[in-house]
Order: C-alpha cells, then structure tokens, then sequence
C-alpha cells in the first residue's frame, strides 16, 4: 500500500494511506510525495489523489495556504529568493515616489537640519537594490545583473523562470502540469 507525505509550510507530515489522507484537508496546491516521485509535486499533479481526493485541477491558484504562498513585501530588505514582476514593479514606484517627496522637502526647507534626510536615502536604496536582486533571481540570475544598464527596465517584462531554480521556489506558486502560472 503506497504511503503518502505532505507538507504543511516548511513541515513534513506523514507517512499517511490513501485513506488517512482524505482526512487531513488536502487541496489542489499541497505538495505531496510518495517513493516513486522524484521530487514533491501538487497533489493536483497526481491522478490517484485527484480521484480518491475529490480534488478538482484548476489553473487558477485560488486555495493557497498562506505559508506556501509567499505575501508581497514579505521581506522587501531580504537580498534572497524570488519576486513577481508586480512587486518588483510597486517597489521602483514605491522608491519613486518617496524620493520625489524628500526632494521636494529638502529643496523647500532653508533649516540645515534638514539635510540629515539625505541619510533616509540609504534605507530606500537597500530596499531598491534587494527588490532588484530578487527579481534577477527570479528570471535565473545574479543579482549583480541589475547593474546592467537597461537590465531593470527589461526585469518589468520579462517573465521568470518556471518551477523552483537555484534562488528558491516559483514567487507564483503554482504549477499545472508543470507549466508555472
């Protein structure tokens, strides 16, 4: 009788039957594994449990369990892992306009203390700068790549790579069939 694991988050639960399974809430987008696989899938991606389980292939990741899916800004000064082109793309416009807004504040103002605000730059730049790496990451790249003139305007088209790569899992978070959605 094949065994079956599943993770919840960063844990692994099991070994669990076919039976023992149906209990334990499993949707479309768990990651599963049973000896056999070669590597942890969606339960979506194995019709034994799509059977059994009741579970209907959708290519819409609409049951997400919130720590398989990574949230937005979840860790925007983090130079590790991977973005969407949406986050990396709110992040210029984020920097963007704090920038515009300081500058405007340090123009207008004539007290020389308001130069210390200068120093509210570096934390905005270390923002930029991981947001950008991450984004490299995601398209299978250093983050150095960012320096490449031109390269991070090409990052708020071009898409990342599909499935897990060397800097860490899809920032989609879904695959159907393998392809990245």
């Amino acid at each position: 009788m094949r065994q079956f694991y599943y993770a919840q988050g960063t844990d692994q639960k099991g070994p669990f039957s076919l039976e023992e399974l149906k209990s334990k809430g499993i949707t479309t987008t768990t990651r599963v594994w049973h000896e056999g696989l070669a590597d942890w899938t969606i339960a979506q991606n194995i019709p034994e449990l799509v059977q059994e389980l009741n579970l209907i292939p959708s290519l819409h990741h609409n049951d997400t369990d919130s720590a398989d899916a990574p949230s937005m800004f979840s860790n925007p000064f983090s130079f590790s892992g991977r973005i969407r082109r949406l986050e990396y793309g709110l992040s210029n416009i984020i920097y963007f306009m704090i920038s515009i807004v300081l500058s405007i504040i340090i123009e207008t103002s004539y007290n020389e203390a308001i130069y210390l605000l200068y120093f509210s730059y570096i934390p905005m730049l270390w923002f930029l700068w991981a947001q950008g790496a991450k984004r490299c990451h995601d398209r299978g790249n250093s983050g150095w790549f960012q320096l490449i003139p031109l390269y991070g305007f090409w990052m708020l088209f071009a898409d990342g790579e599909f499935g897990e790569n060397g800097y860490g899992e899809n920032p989609k978070g879904s695959t159907f069939d393998g392809i990245s959605l």
